[in-house]
């Protein structure tokens, strides 16, 4: 009756199953030691007590575990005609145990339970012989525990696997598990040559493929991660690097390997690699990549559907390139083909907040002279959206506004800039979910700056600004650096001058109210400190 209930604790993996099984096993051990000959502890109690603790997500779970290991041996040594000897599945649970447990130090602990293996096999115990499951728990006990040097850790216990192997020992042959714990302890390292190791790897694995070696197979999984450590690589030709790899998984599924389908994440991972690689027409490739996979969704490889979120990604792509009034042209093209789209039903393609920010936000680096204009339009387009996630928010009338304030251009283009950014800041705050923040009044600063000659105009809207900007607490050091720009000497004195010298004022130095309100956003809309019943400016005279 015990068995079957330490076996039933030890799989449950509760919080409480180490403490079970163990309380199981040392009732029993008592009543072995009190005589009852009914009763005979085993290696296999043992060993469930072991996997017990390594499945309980305690803390102290692969300490117990090993404590446990090491009073079998003693056990073992004290009595060796009990049935009680540690066996090669009692070290590897505990090596597992380390190895899932994320603690400090968990992979030297689960190393040298390997090297006690080894010793105690040179002793003549043979029944402790790693195997490659054990090798496994090592090399993931490395592989997850983040520490300098751990991928090199990681690889050099599947060299030894291998090397072994060779040798004849079928003990330990390398499957897909130890090749795929050392690709994703390359994709955690943060060395710079951890995506050339980690496609090292995959080629060996292709190449034993190639060679008729049975258990070593890579799957869409093990391309994905490859794919994923390039695109974090941050060098050039990172982003071809990974578009190279997934033609190989193309071209390896169309001859018939269906484990190396290529799927959204593949997709989605190499358009995201473009997007942020800044080489010359990594847009152009994003976009490529974008329409291929809606390509082969319509000819009905549904694993590869693109969303709005996969199309942003492009966008983003050519916002960041460079290219100008050319990019923003594309981006808005996308934009559309997005709208009709999901007028046409594609629910999976309706566009974004942040993709309609991302077009406005395009507009805003090109060198158009309506680019203000386009950017209103993109917002007014917004407008007319009901549902719920594509509703304009802070950062994307930020987007408006800094589109005004880079404007260039004769003095009527330059006024009609001006008037834009006015009208977009009084939208959000008569938006009741909304309020501006600090890079509305920053952009805002930029705007007078650069739509209006230095003068008394200017410096009436400048002060009103700032005084807008003290209002709701949002004055930060982005702020004040746009103030000095924007602000006559004289007008800048009297705004800050009371806190001492100009240039050299901080936000420390002003009065707490100033500032109160300051905070990182990342996207979101919302605020505090702001009065619905004024507040609005006016800068157009």
């Amino acid at each position: 009756e015990a068995k079957p209930a330490m076996n039933a604790w030890a799989k449950s993996r509760c919080k409480k199953s180490g403490i079970m099984v163990e309380q199981i096993l040392k009732r029993i051990i008592d009543e072995e030691m009190s005589g009852n000959t009914l009763i005979k502890v085993t290696t296999a109690m043992y060993t469930m007590a072991i996997d017990g603790w390594a499945k309980s997500g305690d803390t102290n779970g692969p300490k117990r575990a090993e404590e446990i290991l090491f009073l079998m041996m003693q056990t073992s040594e004290k009595a060796p005609n009990k049935k009680v000897h540690p066996d090669v599945q009692s070290f590897t649970t505990v090596i597992d145990a380390w190895a899932k447990s994320n603690s400090k130090g968990a992979a030297k602990r689960a190393e040298d339970i390997l090297e006690l293996m080894h010793r105690l096999v040179s002793e003549g115990n043979t029944s402790v012989k790693p195997t490659t499951a054990t090798y496994n728990a090592v090399i993931n006990a490395w592989s997850k525990s983040g520490e300098k040097g751990s991928a090199e850790h990681a690889e050099s216990y599947l060299q030894q696997m291998e090397e072994m192997f060779a040798a004849g020992n079928e003990d330990v042959k390398p499957d897909e598990l130890s090749f795929n714990s050392v690709i994703a302890a390359w994709a955690r390292s943060p060395s710079k040559y951890a995506a050339r190791k980690a496609e090292e790897i995959l080629e060996r694995m292709e190449n034993l493929q190639r060679c008729g070696y049975p258990g070593a197979k890579a799957d869409t999984v093990t391309y994905n991660t490859v794919i994923s450590v390039w695109a974090r690589a941050g060098v050039h030709g990172a982003a071809k690097r990974c578009e190279d790899i997934l033609r190989r998984m193309e071209q390896i599924y169309e001859n018939g390997d269906l484990s190396v389908k290529p799927d959204v994440i593949s997709y989605s991972t190499v358009i995201d690699a473009w997007a942020k690689s800044g080489e010359k027409g990594a847009a152009h490739k994003a976009e490529l990549v974008v329409f291929r996979m809606q390509e082969l969704y319509d000819g009905s490889f549904t694993d590869v559907k693109p969303s709005a979120i996969t199309f942003t990604a492009v966008l983003d792509a050519w916002a960041r390139s460079g290219e100008g009034t050319e990019a923003a042209n594309r981006a808005e093209n996308i934009l559309q083909y997005l709208e009709e789209s999901y007028r046409a039903g594609n629910i999976d393609l309706k566009p974004t907040t942040v993709t309609y920010t991302t077009v406005i936000a395009a507009w805003a680096r090109s060198r158009h002279p309506q680019k203000a204009v386009k950017a209103q339009q993109i917002l007014r387009r917004m407008s007319y959206i009901k549902e719920k996630g594509s509703k304009p928010n802070v950062v994307t009338y930020n987007a408006v506004i800094n589109a005004c304030a880079f404007t260039c251009g004769s003095p009527d283009l330059k006024r009609m800039a001006l008037a834009i950014a006015t009208e977009t800041y009084n939208e959000i705050r008569l938006t009741n979910s909304l309020s501006p923040d600090s890079i509305t009044y920053s952009s805002l600063m930029k705007s007078c700056s650069n739509l209006l000659p230095m003068g008394v105009e200017r410096n009436v809207a400048v002060a009103e600004v700032f005084g807008m900007c003290c209002q709701d607490g949002q004055v930060n050091e982005k702020v004040l650096m746009e103030l000095r720009h924007a602000a006559s000497g004289p007008l800048l004195n009297d705004l800050l001058g009371p806190f001492g010298y100009v240039e050299r004022v901080n936000c420390n130095d002003l009065p707490r109210q100033w500032t109160k309100s300051v905070r990182e956003r990342k996207g979101r809309g919302g605020g505090c400190g702001k009065s619905r019943a004024g507040g609005r400016i006016y800068l157009k005279r």
